[in-house]
């Protein structure tokens, strides 16, 4: 449950997506990957989205479960969810995967950016939450993603705001157009697979600096880099222009 509801950015946006462009919400392997005719034969696992690799567990008692990675012999890159470690996985190879009971195992694409909010006990106090991101990186160190947004109520919407952003050459940019106004500001981004230590990073909304003050950068073995303490630098509203986030190697 604290997964899908930190997620609801994310989903909200697949739906936005299905509405205007007709794109599934959940998605069968192979409409992702259309040109491994195995995948056609896979049954016991989805995406949601582009960018999230749901394995369920369908048998009573079980612990662990099989699943497939697709893609990787093309270069793909997929990271668990829990501990955003790359997966070692083969071409075609039925990996088992650990699944107790209060687990279920989720996997990120390489490539993608997912907007995320902090999960409340309603989807209400969920949306007042601060933002932020999952910037999970393909083989060639780049992603992109998008939000879409607007007040969640109304039935006829007045107001929306589109978000896309992309990570390329150690530079985070998100753009936004819109009329819809979002107050809130962003709390942290982690990268997935970065494979340089980073000393610092630069903040600036439409052109203007940010004091580092409160930032924290926290590395880990898995090559997983989380920046903490932005809530400051972007107190107000972060998606009210061009705001960029800029990595500076050791």
């Amino acid at each position: 449950m604290n997964i899908r509801y930190c997620l609801l950015p994310y989903t909200y946006t697949l739906f936005h997506q299905a509405h205007a462009h007709g794109a599934p919400v959940l998605r069968a392997l192979a409409w992702e990957f259309p040109n491994d005719e195995s995948l056609k034969a896979v049954e016991t696992q989805f995406m949601s989205g582009p960018g999230i690799l749901i394995t369920p567990v369908l048998v009573p008692l079980a612990t662990t479960v099989q699943g497939v990675f697709p893609g990787v012999a093309d270069g793909v890159r997929w990271y668990d969810w829990y501990t955003l470690t790359p997966v070692d996985a083969a071409p075609g190879e039925n990996k088992t995967l650990d699944a107790p009971l209060v687990h279920q195992p989720v996997h990120v694409r390489g490539g993608y950016i997912i907007p995320m909010q902090k999960a409340g006990n309603t989807t209400r106090t969920s949306r007042q939450s601060a933002w932020s991101l999952l910037v999970a990186l393909d083989a060639r160190g780049r992603a992109e993603g998008e939000l879409y947004l607007d007040d969640g109520v109304s039935l006829v919407v007045n107001a929306t705001k589109h978000v896309r952003f992309w990570f390329e050459d150690d530079t985070l940019t998100a753009t936004a157009e819109g009329t819809y106004e979002d107050e809130l500001a962003l709390a942290n981004v982690t990268f997935a697979g970065i494979g340089y230590r980073t000393v610092s990073v630069d903040v600036s909304l439409d052109g203007s600096a940010k004091d580092a003050e409160g930032f924290k950068l926290l590395h880990e073995n898995c090559g997983a880099l989380r920046i903490l303490g932005l809530e400051k630098a972007t107190a107000g509203g972060v998606w009210k222009g061009e705001f960029k986030l800029v990595l500076r190697k050791k």
